[in-house]
C-alpha cells in the first residue's frame, strides 16, 4: 500500500530471513540547535506519526535531546573504588 509519508517520517521496506516484508519508520530532522536527530525505529505508521508530531513539539520547546544520553558505566571507576578501599586495610 503506497501512502503519502508526512515531511520528516523516514519509511524504510526490507525483507527478513524468512522472506516476510518488515516496514519501519524513522522521525528525522533538524533541531533547534541545527543537529540532525533520528529516533528510533516504529512499526506501526499512526503511532510513528504521533511520536514524530510529539518530537517536532518537544523541539519547539527547545528540548535537549542529549540530556538522555549519559555515558554508560565502565569498570575502571568501580576498579579504583576498590583498588583505594583495599589499600587501607
Amino acid at each position: 500500500m503506497n501512502r503519502k509519508l508526512p515531511p520528516n517520517l523516514y519509511e524504510r521496506r526490507y525483507k527478513t530471513k524468512g522472506g516476510y516484508l518488515r516496514v519501519l519508520y524513522y522521525p528525522q530532522f533538524y533541531d533547534w540547535k541545527g543537529v540532525r536527530r533520528t529516533f528510533k525505529g516504529i512499526e506501526d505508521f499512526a503511532t510513528a506519526k504521533a511520536e514524530l508530531a510529539r518530537l517536532k513539539q518537544l523541539n519547539a520547546q527547545h528540548y535537549e535531546f542529549d540530556e538522555d544520553k549519559r555515558p554508560a558505566a565502565t569498570l575502571f571507576p568501580w576498579a579504583d573504588k576498590y583498588l583505594e578501599l583495599n589499600k587501607q586495610n
